[in-house]
């Protein structure tokens, strides 16, 4: 994947991937802390 660097569509594209993966840990990991706030 690094020959794709400097390309600017593929910096954008690799930075929203990261973006969701991100968005998406933290959301599980929010839903995670809720699920065992309730079960306590």
């Amino acid at each position: 994947m690094k020959i794709l660097r400097g390309n600017p569509f593929f910096e954008f594209l690799d930075s929203r991937i990261y973006n969701l993966l991100i968005d998406d840990f933290v959301f599980k990991s929010h839903l995670q802390t809720l699920i065992d706030f309730y079960n306590d």
